[in-house]
């Protein structure tokens, strides 16, 4: 599946001079609660689809692909209040999570964006959440979902 990205987001992304910015948008959702978290990796509140994003410094940080094990995306919220840790402790499931991409000068504009998520193992601490991503379920099945052997597939193993 191919993705259509704009030029001018294309030139915001690799442009130098700074007069526009890609801004990461996180929304985390449970249903403890009420209304989902918005944030924005930036210093302004940003509205997008009519929904305000509060500035909150986050690193997500992808893993590297070892062969002999997958890999784990981690997210780490940096600046949070303690009404907010409070109510994570409170969570009996992970709250889910969705990341997109836009521009500053068009923010309403989704140029990429991830399924719902899942943020699984999380520990945090006076002011920070940390923990792990983990993609839907359908996600991490395995393909083809059968093994083909002579006893399951006998056409497959026939010599001509």
């Amino acid at each position: 599946m191919s993705r259509s990205i704009s030029q001018a987001f294309i030139s915001a992304f690799f442009g130098r001079d700074g007069t526009d910015v890609v801004l990461l948008l996180l929304e985390i959702d449970h249903a403890l609660l009420g209304s989902p978290r918005r944030l924005v990796l930036n210093t302004k509140q940003v509205t997008h689809l009519s929904n305000i994003y509060e500035p909150m410094y986050f690193e997500i940080t992808f893993p590297e692909q070892q062969p002999d094990r997958p890999g784990g995306m981690k997210l780490r919220v940096d600046g949070v209040d303690r009404s907010m840790i409070e109510q994570v402790r409170t969570f009996q499931t992970p709250p889910t999570i969705k990341l997109k991409v836009v521009s500053a000068s068009d923010p309403d504009d989704v140029q990429m964006e991830t399924a719902t998520m899942f943020w699984r193992l999380m520990t945090y601490g006076s002011h920070w959440l940390e923990g792990e991503v983990e993609s839907p379920e359908v996600y991490n099945r395995s393909f083809p979902g059968d093994s083909f052997t002579p006893a399951v597939a006998p056409g497959l193993f026939r010599e001509f």
